[in-house]
């Protein structure tokens, strides 16, 4: 259910390796790595085409492991040339089947010519090293002060499997969710209820069912009250065959004669009993699926129960299935309790292979997907203080400076100006140069409470010139983290803080204190602009962030160049799973 590696290597062939298929548990795959035996060669330019054709004919086929799933192929190669020369129209293949990266790990400080046709994109796929060391780089600090670019391969990596999960199914064996089928009695026969669990044993099979991965409960339910709470919880069975034999073990009870059930009262047992930690909960995605067969709710007087509705919505996702047809349209009773609904035409009707079931688990999909991979919000939802840090120094212009407050004014526009304050965003701005903090040209994040009078005081800030080409982030750094981020200044602790430096001087006044980087850090998400993309000026951003992908170089704040839109996204980002982790449901 999880991931599968393969490995080969190749030199003017393609040499011994291990399949898909051979390399799905990881202490197997481990220990085939270390008994992987170097292969001495003088041979200088290697057969590509050699490896193509092995992963076309070999690697890349059903009969050794490969699913037509997410796939990433990968070269390591310490080649700047190869011979004979790439075959465009074979690594078209391989691109078909599978994303392609490759890392240049020779020390060649660039990525090799051929790259670009062997990935198809040499921009965001190719890579190059200082040397095969450079390969560990990543691994103790792989975001926080590290600017190998291993960091930003794994990071392209992980963005093309996200992507691969918005556009296509979950497979349900590799679902991690907490499931509770609560299944009414009122109107099931016997040969009903059997029906039933059959269908509970059939589609519970397809999922991976362990602590890790889905948990199932099942409540049942009748008339008047919970069928003397009988099913079970979430961590009663932890694997298949646990909870095969529990679902087949379930009692089925006659309802003598009654015609409705107490669906409140099941929504207020799984609430306040089952949806905790000591029965198996995770506060993780949470599906309550209700098979329900009476033809009206025991309670229902055209008010509902709304308390013990909202309840359990707030943590869960509800999907309610009518085995009778009761309870359907727009007045019934289920729909009101249940967000999503559907109906067979009898019990016996629901199986896995049913257009209903299907449904229910494509509903599923997309709602675990929205769960577990949320979507990025609007920037104009964003709640959050920033804190915009600008070098002041020789290199930058009035009409630079101009230019930057257009920026800033056009960002501040994107919030409606009520929104703008202490219940929602909030911006600072601090100047400096190589003297230090220009207090004339710097304010804080509580100075102004309205988008219209923030965008006045960014107007009226002063360009401040300076015949020094040198300049003091240290100094500015330390100002942020003594005054700028305290609540004195108004930083929220409750929100998320952006700290967005737009540097121009390549020369730094005093030495950066990697101290109050940390700290800056830890309080803070940091993010540089380079704004005349002088090297020595990425470089100290690039600490400052701990991050190269933090730092864009830009030639100016037109919004709709791909710097600034990366940091429109970076921003939405670090907000949605901000508010997503100080969410009820996950």
């Amino acid at each position: 259910t999880g991931s599968s590696v393969a490995l080969f290597s190749y030199n003017n062939r393609s040499l011994l390796g291990w399949t898909l298929n051979s390399g799905n548990d990881k202490a197997g795959v481990l220990d085939i790595t270390s008994k992987l035996s170097y292969q001495n060669s003088n041979i200088s330019t290697p057969n590509i085409n050699a490896a193509l054709d092995s992963l076309n004919s070999i690697y890349l086929n059903a009969s050794t492991g490969y699913q037509n799933r997410s796939t990433f192929v990968i070269f390591l190669t310490s080649s700047s040339t190869v011979s004979p020369d790439l075959d465009a129209g074979k690594a078209l293949l391989v691109r078909q089947m599978a994303t392609v990266f490759a890392i240049d790990i020779g020390g060649n400080n660039t990525t090799p010519e051929y790259f670009e046709r062997l990935t198809g994109d040499v921009d965001h796929n190719g890579f190059s090293v200082s040397g095969p060391g450079a390969l560990w780089n990543w691994i103790n600090k792989p975001l926080i002060n590290g600017t190998n670019p291993m960091n930003t391969f794994f990071q392209q990596l992980i963005a093309y499997q996200q992507n691969y999960i918005y556009n296509n199914p979950v497979p349900v064996t590799q679902i991690m969710a907490d499931f509770i089928f609560a299944i009414d009695q009122t109107l099931l026969t016997q040969a009903n209820f059997t029906s039933i669990q059959n269908y509970l044993v059939n589609l519970t099979a397809q999922m991976t069912i362990s602590p890790q991965y889905a948990q199932v409960s099942v409540v049942l339910y009748l008339g008047n009250k919970t069928a003397g709470f009988s099913g079970f919880p979430l961590n009663s069975n932890t694997n298949y065959m646990q909870l095969k034999n529990a679902i087949n073990g379930l009692i089925w009870t006659d309802s003598a004669g009654q015609t409705t059930s107490d669906i409140a009262a099941a929504y207020d047992f799984i609430s306040n009993v089952m949806l905790r930690p000591a029965q198996g909960w995770r506060f993780g995605p949470t599906f309550v699926i209700v098979l329900s067969s009476a033809f009206n709710s025991t309670l229902y007087n055209g008010t509902y129960n709304n308390a013990e509705i909202q309840q359990l919505n707030s943590v869960a996702h509800t999907y309610g299935i009518s085995l009778t047809g009761y309870g359907v349209g727009s007045q019934g009773f289920l729909t009101h309790y249940c967000r999503n609904t559907a109906t067979v035409s009898s019990p016996t009707a629901l199986t896995i292979a049913s257009a209903t079931s299907m449904n229910m688990i494509s509903t599923i999909d997309s709602q675990y997907k929205t769960d577990r991979f949320p979507p990025l919000p609007p920037l104009s939802s964003v709640q959050a203080d920033f804190i915009f840090v600008i070098d002041q120094s020789h290199e930058m212009f009035a009409s630079d400076f101009a230019a930057i407050k257009t920026f800033l004014t056009t960002f501040v526009m994107m919030w409606d100006s009520q929104n703008i304050g202490i219940d929602g965003s909030q911006l600072a701005v601090v100047s400096y140069n190589s003297q230090g903090i220009l207090m004339q040209s710097t304010f804080a994040l509580n100075s102004y409470k309205s988008g219209t009078d923030l965008s006045n005081a960014i107007g009226n800030l002063p360009p401040v010139s300076s015949i020094q080409t040198d300049s003091d982030i240290a100094t500015a750094i330390k100002y942020v983290n003594s005054y700028t981020l305290s609540a004195a200044q108004g930083r929220r602790w409750w929100k998320p803080a952006f700290v967005t430096f737009i540097g121009v001087a390549q020369n730094l006044t005093k030495p950066l204190d990697q101290s109050q980087i940390d700290m800056l850090n830890a309080n803070s998400q940091t993010f540089g602009f380079d704004y005349f993309e002088y090297p020595t000026t990425f470089q100290y951003l690039a600490q400052i962030t701990g991050n190269i992908d933090l730092v864009e170089r830009i030639s100016d704040f037109d919004f709709s160049k791909p710097g600034v839109q990366n940091y429109l996204t970076f921003v939405e980002y670090i907000w949605r799973d901000w508010a997503n982790s100080n969410s009820k449901r996950r």
